[in-house]
């Protein structure tokens, strides 16, 4: 934990920067490096019936924008903060932004190997 789910980023990218990624989490976070996953989610953006990137959005030219969702438990706004900065970094590319939501989850309803953690 966290759990991050990343979209429109190339596989090849997230390849490439995820151990940077995961290192510089663990350090904003503060949490072992093994805490943290990193799920490449193939999706496509749909506009106006076509298959369009960021830049038919936004009409920047960009690469499609990021989109990152953040499952984890609640922590200080100065932490969600250096995250989505460690995101944004490396994930932007050329696209004009980088989207992170963060869900928190309850830890009495998160369960690993049949134990819940609150």
């Amino acid at each position: 934990m966290p759990h991050l789910v990343i979209r429109h980023v190339p596989e090849e990218t997230l390849a490439e920067r995820s151990a940077r990624l995961a290192d510089r989490l663990a350090e904003a976070i503060g949490c072992e490096r093994s805490w943290i996953t990193l799920d490449l989610d193939r999706s496509v953006r749909i506009v106006d019936g076509r298959i369009a990137g960021c830049a038919s959005v936004t009409g920047s030219g960009a690469d499609a924008c990021p989109f990152v969702t953040v499952d984890w438990f609640r922590r200080p706004e100065p932490v969600r903060a250096a995250v989505a900065a460690v995101i944004a970094d490396e994930l932007r590319g050329r696209a004009a932004f980088v989207t992170t939501v963060f869900r928190e989850l309850d830890p009495a309803a998160y369960f690993e190997d049949g134990k819940a953690f609150g």
